[in-house]
């Protein structure tokens, strides 16, 4: 029995020295390398070279090492698209002997790739070779595949010092093929499998580095439904650097579902988390007629988004310290060949929210369409001058962050983007502000082609008037952009405007206004320097504030409840032209009950200044006022300094002159007639009529 058992141990050993001594023989005779190449063609697209024989290891467990192995990309270059230093599967013992290479373990090490996109936008890794048999290896017409990533001319992105193994739990999992007919195919898929990898990534437009781990449980696709099954995937990366991020925290976990027969793959769950921030998203992969499309739904969930960009580098962060402390938003998207679409979707940033979708082409050229729907937004605090870089705004609660609910009510429809067009957008908004004005009831539509932007307005309730504007900007000489503006509005509140405009508000009324103004510049102290046109403005039924008329009223022996006869105007007009930021009128005109006024200006948009040169004329007023009899005189008056708080001066000498005369003829032709009473006194005849002549009377 001990010598039975002495020869069969004797045999195998024998059996292993001599597979051992066979071993170069059996891996040429297989050609292990040309099937590797001829897999990742089938697999790829892409043509593959295996640089260096194979080499078969029995011990400690029987494996095939082999490499370099080089994939080229599909752009011609010289650098392949991915490579590998070596290759090292692992495979049972048992099965080998049978003439079954049964996989234990696959490893790559000094894994690498190079992806980029050359000026006309292709990737290097759109295949230039047909998917061929098994064996065949010839190239040939380039693949008819369009890639789905919306990426740009000269992006790139490369993995160095990678390594990737994949494993299977038991030996009996493995992946099998018959060794002398690996033509065929695997004669049987194996059981589940883990893949693990660390990878070190750079890339630029955007800037990307760092290291990244990988971990994901495999399950082979079943007879029955044909799906490969990745469960319990995770990427994991910290300190990296993303755009101009820094320090950034990374954790992907998902699951998806890969279907073999037509390329559709399925992601029910997938989360992304970075140090606050949090996407829950859904995707989809399939065949439409538009080609293959990637469907799915996201949410972001509610975050103090102006810390997080803050703490991370993402900054200055442009707006107010108290802007972009609740952020939330969800939605669907579709993303096709040629386009990304996003929508229907709703969000939420600090106490506005809002509806509404787009469409992104994605071809040569970016072009984009866009529909909004807004409740109420002030834009000024976002528009405002970032913080200092480097300083992180001390954080504020917020009592509930998180997306809207996507009303019943019909989305705002896609407008439809023009052939050349850019951008093209309708926006609806119940209240919007901004340049410290406020627009309700505003419908926007913004258009961009070649340079050129423009922008129709209406605001059906733009303080309790309305407005109808448009605006261009021509950018074409990008060192002084030109912008016009032409405008009508209508049953304004002047005061409500002025006061929003500049604080106070020295006049009242219900006003017109047209305006056609152009200027050049890339800022605002530029384009006022610049401003010219036209200005009409049209005041009805409104008073002005500000004049010292208590001189004047007691002069002409008024009281103060006919002050307002001096104040309050039935229309006040004025046309300014300009150019240089300084505008001239000499059409300025009103009518109060006591007045009518006239005269000159000159208006400096640059220092916010004025200078009026007025007259005002009293007339009759109405029955009843004892300022009857004063029509004629006339009141110089002038208004000087900044556009907040004018300094009015109000010559009164010759109208006190003038009024005293008058008062003391009204005087003198009554009954309290002094001249008369002193000449009875006197007992002079003819004093009363001396003395008229000589004072004037």
């Amino acid at each position: 029995m001990r010598r039975a058992a002495t020869v069969a141990l004797g045999a195998l050993l024998g059996a292993l020295i001599a597979l051992a001594l066979a071993a170069p023989l059996l891996v040429s005779r297989i050609g292990i390398e040309q099937h590797v190449e001829a897999a990742v063609l089938n697999a790829t697209g892409h043509m593959a070279r295996v640089d260096g024989p194979a080499t078969l290891h029995w011990f400690p467990r029987p494996s095939i090492s082999l490499g370099p192995i080089l994939v080229a990309g599909g752009d011609g270059s010289a650098q392949p698209l991915l490579s590998a230093e070596r290759l090292t599967a692992r495979f049972a013992l048992l099965p080998l002997l049978a003439g079954r290479l049964r996989l234990v373990s696959a490893q790559f090490d000094g894994l690498a790739a190079a992806l980029r996109v050359d000026a006309n936008g292709r990737g290097n890794w759109q295949p230039t070779a047909v998917p061929l048999q098994p064996g065949s290896v010839q190239s040939g017409a380039p693949s008819p595949r369009v890639g789905l990533l919306p990426i740009r001319p000269g992006w790139s992105l490369n993995i160095r010092d990678a390594q990737a193994v994949l494993s299977y739990s038991t030996p009996s999992d493995g992946l099998t093929w018959d060794l002398f007919a690996l033509d065929a195919g695997a004669r049987d898929r194996g059981g589940d499998a883990r893949l693990d990898a660390r990878l070190t990534v750079d890339g630029s437009a955007p800037t990307l580095h760092g290291e990244l781990r990988l971990d994901a449980a495999i399950e082979p696709p079943s007879a029955e439904t044909g799906q490969l099954e990745v469960s319990a995937l995770q990427v994991r990366g910290s300190d990296l650097v993303i755009g101009g991020g820094r320090g950034l925290d990374l954790a992907l976990d998902t699951r998806a579902s890969y279907r073999i027969a037509d390329g559709a793959w399925t992601i029910p769950s997938l989360t992304l988390a970075a140090g606050g921030l949090q996407v829950d998203a859904t995707l989809q992969r399939h065949r439409t007629a538009a080609g293959p499309t990637i469907e799915g739904a996201f949410r972001l969930a509610g975050l103090d988004l102006r810390t997080w960009l803050q703490t991370h580098g993402y900054g200055p962060v442009p707006g107010g310290p108290n802007t972009l402390r609740c952020t939330a938003a969800k939605g669907r998207f579709a993303l096709t060949p040629g386009a990304l679409k996003i929508g229907p979707s709703a969000w939420h940033v600090d106490t506005a929210s809002g509806v509404g979708q787009a469409q992104i082409g994605l071809g040569p050229t970016t072009a984009a369409a866009i529909a909004l729907r807004i409740d109420q937004i002030d834009l000024d605090p976002y528009l405002g001058q970032p913080h200092a870089a480097g300083q992180v705004s001390e954080t504020v609660a917020q009592t509930s962050c998180e997306p809207p609910i996507v009303d019943s009510d019909p989305l705002p429809a896609l407008p439809e983007l023009p052939d050349g067009a850019d951008l093209i957008a309708r926006i609806e908004a119940t209240v919007l502000h901004l340049g410290g004005l406020r627009y309700g009831q505003l419908l926007l539509d913004a258009h961009r082609q070649g340079g050129i932007s423009d922008a129709e307005i209406q605001s059906d309730d733009f303080y309790s008037g309305h407005l109808q504007a448009r605006i261009e900007r021509d950018e074409r000489d990008a060192a002084a952009p030109r912008h016009t503006l032409r405008a009508t509005a209508g049953a304004v509140d002047v005061a409500a405007l002025l006061r929003d405009l500049q604080g106070s508000a020295p006049l009242s009324g219900q006003g017109d206004i047209r305006a056609e103004l152009a200027a050049s510049g890339v800022d605002v102290a530029a384009m006022r320097s610049d401003l010219s046109g036209t200005l009409s403005v049209s005041v009805h039924d409104g008073q002005v504030s500000g004049l010292d008329l208590d001189a004047l009223l007691a002069a002409v022996g008024a009281n103060a409840a006919d002050a307002a006869l001096l104040t309050e105007f039935s229309t006040l007009s004025a046309t300014a032209t300009g150019s240089s930021g300084v505008f001239h009128s000499d059409d300025i005109a009103g009518v109060t009950p006591m007045l009518k006024l006239s005269g000159n200006g000159q208006f400096n948009v640059v220092t916010e200044t004025l200078a009026l040169d007025l007259q005002a004329v009293l007339v009759e007023p109405p029955d009843g006022r004892r300022l009857r009899g004063l029509a004629g005189i006339r009141v110089p008056m002038t208004a000087s300094g900044s556009w907040q708080q004018p300094r009015w001066r109000v010559d009164l000498g010759p109208a006190l002159g003038e009024g005293a005369r008058r008062l003391l003829q009204q005087q003198l032709n009554g009954r309290g007639n002094v001249l008369k009473q002193l000449e009875d006194r006197t007992g002079i005849k003819g004093l009363e009529q001396g003395l008229r002549g000589l004072l004037g009377f």
